[in-house]
């Protein structure tokens, strides 16, 4: 619906609640986002059941699929298609395959309704209809942009906002994309040298990454597929783009960054099929994680309207991962449909809401300074650093206990965030001696 006109198509909002353990819950539930963007909040039911399960004793936790996600008109994309080996994942389709996603999902969709301030006064309307007053919100990476800019449309409707990975709307996601990855990579690096067991199994692994780059400069590599879940055996070749962005995509988890040096020094030994074949997982399942139709019409509107694309060479130049990723975005928004913004949507959010903001020091997507730069504008905010965290936080104990305290206190600024120095990142993954 186009919500201005008041007029137009109308489709269904998933919404989903986890019910609160207590018979008598308190009237203030948590509302869930999702990141991506393109991820459907219902989608983090199990996530959410755990990493909250502290909160959940007294609140309902209330997950609903924004408008293109999930089952709430998701504006999904056809899937790869054409032949069936596994070459075709590491094929990139080009501007064409957005004019055909475009195509079929006009059918269903005015593809300039989608923007995150339009999605967020719909959730505002749910908020209503289901009789709350006020909420919490909770929301990560591109989930934290939406819980931001609902606290500022509907600033009498929030309670709190609970925050991790946070993307603001006054940063663009895509300007320092490389330095960011190349940061989180140089202090995971860092990391392992100071690292008794992975020092002693990778004495030179900041030399056999580079020179790994410097191989991948020359020409691509090969690796052949012996994961049976991944598909037949079959040759496939890579570029040095492709593996640096499967080797940002590890650096997301803890898990995945912790196979980090044995995944390069393998290849660095000409073995690529370590690197290969999470490349081969990552583009085989990433379509499916979130509606591509959704992340372009958010991405084109919100992100590369404001990018300086002369510039983009030298925004990747000295990193580890490549421009093409965010050259083929720019090419697939070239024809996409451009939703309009309302004035002051990049300036920074403001407002005295109790805000707490988590984020691990070696997310390659977020730097961490975004964190403290939010504090100007929100003065009720506190930031929680998690040393060892990256882009997905896990909570453990100590999150849990520290999320369920702020939303019940509001009062961020008497958390005692020391046991977060035990939040630790899985052992690096070494050979066994």
């Amino acid at each position: 619906m186009d919500r201005d006109a008041e007029a137009g198509r109308r489709i269904r909002l998933r919404i989903g609640v986890l019910r609160a353990g207590s018979s008598d819950p308190l009237a203030d539930p948590v509302f869930i986002f999702n990141g991506g963007p393109g991820g459907a909040a219902t989608e983090l039911a199990a996530f959410v059941a755990e990493d909250l399960s502290v909160v959940r004793d007294r609140r309902h936790i209330v997950m609903v699929d924004r408008r293109g996600s999930g089952e709430s008109n998701g504006l999904d994309c056809p899937e790869v298609t054409g032949g069936n080996d596994l070459q075709r994942y590491f094929t990139e389709r080009g501007p064409e395959a957005a004019a055909q996603c475009r195509a079929i999902l006009e059918e269903r969709a005015d593809l300039r309704l989608y923007t995150t301030p339009i999605a967020m006064d719909d959730i505002d309307e749910v908020r209503a209809a289901m009789g709350y007053d006020r909420v919490n919100l909770w929301g990560g990476s591109y989930g934290s942009r939406e819980a931001l800019v609902y606290s500022r449309r509907h600033p009498g409707r929030v309670r709190s906002v609970t925050i991790w990975a946070v993307i603001p709307p006054h940063r663009n996601s895509l300007t320092g994309a490389g330095r960011h990855a190349q940061q989180a990579m140089d202090r995971l690096l860092a990391d392992c040298a100071a690292d008794d067991a992975c020092r002693f199994a990778y004495p030179d692994l900041r030399h056999e990454f580079e020179e790994v780059l410097r191989r991948l400069d020359e020409a691509p590599a090969r690796f052949v597929n012996s994961d049976s879940r991944l598909g037949d055996p079959d040759t496939i070749t890579v570029t040095r783009d492709q593996i640096g962005a499967t080797l940002r995509f590890m650096l997301v988890s803890q898990g995945g960054a912790s196979q980090i040096p044995a995944f390069v020094q393998a290849a660095y030994r000409g073995d690529f099929g370590p690197l290969g074949e999470r490349a081969l997982l990552q583009r085989r399942l990433g379509p499916t994680a979130f509606s591509r139709g959704l992340f372009l019409s958010v991405i084109c509107a919100e992100e590369v309207v404001r990018l300086p694309k002369e510039e983009l060479s030298e925004i990747f130049a000295g990193t580890f991962w490549g421009e093409s990723w965010v050259r083929g975005i720019v090419d697939d928004c070239a024809g996409w449909p451009i939703g309009e913004l309302p004035p002051g949507h990049f300036e920074p959010v403001a407002g005295t809401t109790p805000v707490l903001i988590q984020h691990g020091w070696l997310d390659p997507i977020t730097p961490p300074a975004w964190a403290y730069e939010l504090t100007r504008h929100l003065p009720n905010a506190r930031v929680m650093v998690i040393r060892e965290g990256h882009h997905n936080i896990g909570y453990e104990e100590c999150g849990r206990r520290l999320v369920a305290e702020f939303i019940d206190n509001l009062d961020p600024a008497s958390l005692d965030l020391s046991c977060t120095a035990e939040m630790k990142r899985p052992p690096f993954l070494v050979p066994r001696r």
